[in-house]
């Protein structure tokens, strides 16, 4: 520390401006570097920082340039009348300097050599956001869990609080993990509190001379504090007053507490992180206000010694330039700065709070009934939520309190409840980065109507839900069931089940039923493998796997709890019950009625001329549906023309094949002529013999498949019609404008399903190839006689359920 000058405001000025015209001269002669001041324009003053906000007027901050060398910089700060006192590891350039002459005189002297020096700001003060409460209600934390307690001679509401309880089940915290409370000092002797402060491994134990390297006078660890044993006090830049009494840090110690007072103890109050390590980092003292420049190196300290996670309860309402580039620094040490939002009661958060840095959360009050306090600041961009911070109850130094626990209130003592929730969480997860531990708690808050459009989140911090969410529940992976199952064969599915964090209580099972019938959980065993019995053809299996955990309850896939369908196929043997490949006319018929009026290029089976619009082959051999096919050598001669051509197939018989499938090639070609892209392609199949029509495709105007190639298209039938009798599929090829050029071609068309041959047991119950009445008297017949073919749910007893069954799969519908 420099001594400081008597000299007058004006003289000082003289002084420093006569030496920056003299060292103008010197330096380029002596450094070799132009350093050349610039001229202080008439009113310079009106451009300096405020100087009526309260700022220590012994230091000012600074950013040195990237062409500032050390000799240009111990240059200048002869020219100030000042030297570097601190200099940031985190934010390259910043630095804080120790005064000699004032801060007016010295700011707009460093100003003349604005290439050298920028950012130029007053060490502003910021200040504690507290707002202290009668001290005589009863030690209750509602924060944690609120019972309805009376605070302040108010009853709260039930539940209105962080859920603490239901985190404590799933985590308590982690004893190695540490919090910075960057604030105005901790007791760290104090009952409640002292097993949880943090001590420094490189300023522990014996030196290599015997001494106890806590107190030998030596900065063992290298880090540039000599016996910072606890932590730091960068007010008076010792290791050993950072719960000096003088300075009474109340403040300090209540944070302290509410984040990581021991707990299970037996005494005083429980911390909202059980298990964690407090750094105390004062640089706040009596007065209640500390600088921002010992602010930044205090969390740089923090940083530095590997820590992610710090508390702020306090703020300022000026954004200081180099407190804002401390939060970013921190930000890309992936560090998480916790912040009170500040109680002035206005719309716009104080600083650090209000900064918006992504790894800033900013924490407003709420009280027990789930108001926001009166007395909090909130911003809908900036202030992220709210937590409890009225009438909180928790540890104080024994200066004037004997009793060493009182009652306070403020975003001060808000904050602290997010931040113990972060180490809780960050505990938990140590794998995840800063972004996922605030998105976590961000994304688990309880919406409460007094923060909407006052808060990010419009919620309240729920530590017991960003936990238990934050456990990862059991996962089950379906290994794919078969595709076709045979009659009389038993039916083996497997899944894998992953316990994630949570503990299974129940094991992994295999859920089915068959035809509508009763559920049936079977355990899956060592291989996560269950078996169904063997079903009968035409029977509709349903099934989905579960697993119950300690946490996450009953998990299911499909996800039952979404509502989503379980898995379900039919048993029968997949076949072709059609195919053409149009090497033979097996009875397509051309529609040339009124409604298919296209004059030229009609369907035909053939073989087509190849042509820029028209393929010159089917796909696998040369014969192929096609619109006329032929070529004189003027492409559109023969495409459609005038109208819609339409080709049906013969009718294709769908009785017991289940899952019908429609597959076919399809050339497509409209993107030519004077009007391209101007019409449609149709697929449309009918269910009733050719009396009702569906469309199924449509290709077209424009777009994917418009300019030929084959493309294979596979739609499954029972998605758009209901067989009642014969299929067909009929293709609509169309030229409804002037100016195209329609050209189009089918190729390889068959129908396959789940084919059975011996129906019986299932809808077709009486096996004589039709589902009727006769099916439902047979079925009759066989429950009365208690017949072993009535056990249609499969679960080996004959009843009504099997009934339910039958009635239920012939109406197709399922519960």
């Amino acid at each position: 520390m420099i001594t400081r000058s008597l000299f007058s405001s004006a003289a000082t000025t003289r002084v420093l401006l006569g030496a920056a015209g003299l060292l103008a001269c010197i330096v380029p002669h002596t450094l070799g570097a132009d350093v050349q001041p610039i001229d202080v324009p008439p009113g310079a003053e009106d451009g300096l920082p405020d100087l009526t906000r309260a700022h220590d007027p012994t230091s000012v901050l600074v950013t040195f340039t990237a062409e500032a060398d050390e000799p240009i910089i111990e240059a200048l700060m002869q020219i100030a009348g000042t030297e570097v006192e601190w200099r940031s590891t985190l934010v390259p350039g910043m630095a804080r300097l120790d005064l000699e002459h004032p801060v007016r005189e010295t700011i707009l002297t460093l100003h003349r050599f604005g290439r050298y020096v920028r950012d130029i700001e007053p060490d502003y003060m910021v200040s504690l956001l507290q707002t202290p409460n009668d001290p005589e209600f009863a030690p209750v934390q509602w924060g944690l869990e609120n019972t309805q307690q009376f605070i302040s001679g108010i009853r709260g509401f039930n539940d209105a609080d962080i859920d603490a309880l239901e985190a404590w089940n799933i985590y308590t915290g982690d004893p190695n993990f540490v919090v910075a409370v960057v604030d105005q000092g901790t007791d760290i002797t104090h009952p409640d509190i002292d097993a949880q402060i943090w001590t420094n491994p490189g300023e522990s134990g014996l030196d290599g001379m015997g001494n106890d390297k806590a107190t030998n006078g030596i900065d063992d660890d290298s880090n540039g504090y000599v016996d910072d044993v606890h932590g730091w006090d960068f007010t008076t830049q010792r290791g050993d007053t950072i719960d000096d009494q003088n300075d009474f840090p109340v403040h300090g110690t209540l944070v302290s507490g509410i984040i990581g007072a021991e707990t299970d103890n037996g005494i005083g109050i429980a911390g909202v992180c059980w298990d964690v390590q407090i750094m105390p980092l004062k640089f706040i003292d009596f007065t209640g206000e500390g600088p921002t420049g010992l602010a930044i190196e205090a969390l740089e300290y923090a940083i530095n010694q590997g820590v992610t996670l710090s508390n702020h309860s306090w703020g300022t309402s000026f954004a200081s330039t180099h407190l804002s580039a401390a939060m970013t620094a921190a930000r890309m040490a992936g560090h998480i700065v916790v912040a009170a939002a500040g109680n002035a009661g206005t719309p716009v958060a104080a600083f650090p709070a209000g900064f918006g840095q992504d790894n800033i959360i900013s924490v407003a009050s709420i009280d027990n009934r789930d108001n926001l306090a009166a007395s909090s600041q909130y911003n809908a961009a900036t202030v992220d939520l709210g937590a409890p911070g009225v009438g909180i109850f928790g540890p104080v130094p024994p200066i004037g309190n004997p009793s060493l626990y009182g009652f306070t209130s403020g975003t001060s003592f808000a904050a602290p409840h997010v931040t113990g929730t972060a180490a809780l969480l960050w505990g938990l997860r140590p794998d995840w980065t800063y972004q996922q531990v605030i998105a976590q708690i961000l994304g688990s808050t309880r919406p409460i109507q007094s923060l909407v459009g006052k808060t990010v989140t419009e919620g309240a911090l729920n530590a017991g839900r960003a936990l238990v969410t934050a456990i990862l529940p059991p996962s089950i992976q379906h290994t794919p069931g078969p595709s076709e199952v045979l009659p009389a064969v038993d039916v083996v599915f497997s899944a894998v089940v992953n316990a994630g964090d949570d503990e299974i209580i129940t094991p992994p099972a295999l859920n089915y039923r068959v035809n509508c019938g009763p559920w049936v959980s079977v355990p899956l065993d060592g291989q996560g493998t269950a078996t169904v019995p063997a079903p009968y053809c035409g029977d509709v299996i349903s099934y989905y796997f579960s697993v119950e955990s300690a946490s996450a309850g009953v998990v299911t896939l499909p996800d039952q709890s979404q509502s989503e369908a379980p898995y379900e196929f039919r048993v029968g043997q997949r076949a072709a019950v059609f195919a053409d490949s149009f090497a033979a006319d097996l009875g397509w018929a051309r529609d040339d009625d009124i409604m298919f009026d296209a004059s030229t290029g009609l369907w035909e089976r053939g073989t087509p001329s190849i042509t820029s619009a028209q393929p010159g082959a089917g796909v696998d051999d040369d014969f192929c549906l096609v619109t006329d096919g032929q070529d004189n050598g003027f492409v559109a001669a023969f495409d459609v023309d005038g109208g819609t051509t339409a080709i049906t197939s013969p009718p294709i018989d769908l009785t017991n094949v289940n899952d019908a499938v429609l597959r076919f090639d399809r050339w497509y070609f409209n993107a030519a002529g004077t009007a391209p892209n101007a019409d449609i392609f149709v697929t449309q199949l009918s269910g009733d013999g050719g009396t009702t029509w569906v469309d199924a495709e449509v290709v077209g105007p424009a777009g994917d498949g418009t300019s030929g190639g084959w493309i294979t298209t596979e739609l499954r039938v029972n998605d758009h019609v209901t067989v009642t009798g014969p299929f067909h599929v009929r293709f609509l090829a169309s030229d409804l404008g002037t100016g195209s050029l329609v050209e189009a071609a089918i190729d390889r068309v068959v129908v396959e399903g789940l084919v059975c041959t011996d129906t019986v047991g299932g809808i077709d119950f009486n096996g004589d190839g039709a589902t009727d009445s006769g099916d439902v008297s047979a079925f009759r017949t066989a429950l009365d006689a208690d017949d072993p073919s009535a056990d249609h749910n499969r679960d080996g007893t004959i009843d009504a359920f099997d009934g339910a069954s039958f009635y239920a799969a012939t109406a197709g519908v399922c519960d």
